[in-house]
């Protein structure tokens, strides 16, 4: 079974002259919606690329390790997670397993 469906209406696919209409405008909407989705799709990843920095890391280098809060109790238990560092470290890189993302 196929998971995409035709959502588009064929014109003179009912006798019916105002559901003619009805289904006519209805194609004009969904049209004028993916171009909508579309452009604040490509504004919303130009945002995201804005802050992105291409990083790499090669073995030897020495790194900080960045841990998410309240999550990672096995390498530095404190009495108050609010308040622990966010970055650990320095840290030795001594194998590169793929791309920094």
């Amino acid at each position: 079974m196929s998971t995409s469906c035709n959502l588009f209406y064929h014109q003179d696919g009912t006798s019916v002259h105002e559901v003619n209409q009805t289904f006519l405008h209805r194609n004009e909407v969904l049209q004028e919606l993916k171009i909508n989705l579309q452009n604040v799709q490509s504004r919303m990843k130009q945002q995201a690329d804005k802050g992105a920095r291409d990083e790499t890391f090669e073995v030897g280098d020495m790194v900080f390790l960045r841990l998410h809060l309240f999550r990672q109790h096995s390498v530095y238990r404190r009495a108050s997670q609010k308040l622990a560092a966010r970055f650990h470290g320095l840290y030795q890189v001594t194998e590169r397993i793929g791309p920094f993302k």
